[in-house]
């Protein structure tokens, strides 16, 4: 083999490995990746889009749905059944962008919390259908939401051993929350 064969061969190789590396470093840079809520259930959806970096241009994109503590109990109290979800864009970052951010950031927190979706249970297991039917309202209410998580996390460390029990927490917190409701809600 003559050394300008074996010089050529180890540029083109060079040459190759060079545009491997920089097509894989532009496709990483080139993804941008975010989180919407449903806004109907609470589901979270997990999207990238693979992008021509700097560009809104998609080749090709990837989703995920995963189920919230909410959305589960949702389902188990029969309120959401199958449903063309609603999606909310909550927080992204990628291709050039650092930060962005959505309504649905606003639902992010409220739909991952337990304590909300023990309080949507207690209200349908102990009859409260009217206040469970509010506190969904409320929670997917970008005006309220937070004050439904508030209120979730109000409730005691190991729930409501009763219905009574229930309804003495409920006939505490209700009126203050009601307040503030109204409040939240002329702004």
């Amino acid at each position: 083999m003559s050394i300008i064969h074996t010089w050529l061969r180890k540029r083109v190789t060079k040459i190759i490995a060079g545009l491997l590396l920089l097509i894989g470093i532009l496709a990483l840079w080139g993804a941008f990746s975010f989180s919407s809520v449903c806004s109907r259930c609470g589901a979270i959806q997990h999207t990238t889009m693979w992008q021509i970096p700097l560009t809104e241009t998609t080749l090709f994109r990837t989703s995920s749905v995963s189920e919230t503590p909410v959305s589960m109990a949702l389902l188990r109290i029969g309120i959401t059944a199958k449903h063309d979800h609603q999606w909310q864009f909550s927080q992204g970052s990628g291709n050039g962008v650092s930060c962005a951010l959505g309504n649905g950031q606003r639902l992010w927190f409220i739909v991952r919390s337990e304590k909300v979706a023990s309080l949507l249970e207690a209200s349908h297991k102990f009859g409260e259908t009217s206040l469970r039917d509010r506190l969904v309202r409320l929670m997917f209410d970008l005006k309220t939401t937070e004050l439904v998580r508030q209120l979730g996390l109000s409730q005691p460390a190991n729930g409501f051993a009763n219905a009574s029990e229930f309804r003495r927490w409920q006939a505490d917190k209700m009126e203050f929350y009601d307040d503030l409701i109204m409040m939240y809600q002329q702004k």
